[in-house]
């Protein structure tokens, strides 16, 4: 940071993280599959809370089905 800036990196261009980016296929899983599939048709007709639900349910799936053991012990929850 130079001397005299406010912010550490450009507030128009840095990635805070919120909203959180839409979690993706792992593999060929045909659950989360069918979940991203479900949230493009929510999005494909303006439904925003059904898309939301979508990413919910697909990070679900993803922490039981895709997480190491050691992957969830350095999970923190907030």
């Amino acid at each position: 940071m130079a001397d005299g800036e406010i912010y550490p990196r450009d507030p128009d261009t840095f990635d805070y993280g919120f909203p959180p980016k839409d979690p993706q296929v792992v593999g060929d899983c045909p659950t989360c599959a069918e979940l991203v599939l479900r949230r493009g048709k929510c999005r494909a007709v303006n439904n925003r809370s059904g898309a939301s639900d979508m990413n919910v349910l697909l990070r679900e799936h993803q922490d039981q089905e895709h997480m190491t053991p050691e992957q969830r012990a350095r999970t923190v929850i907030l």
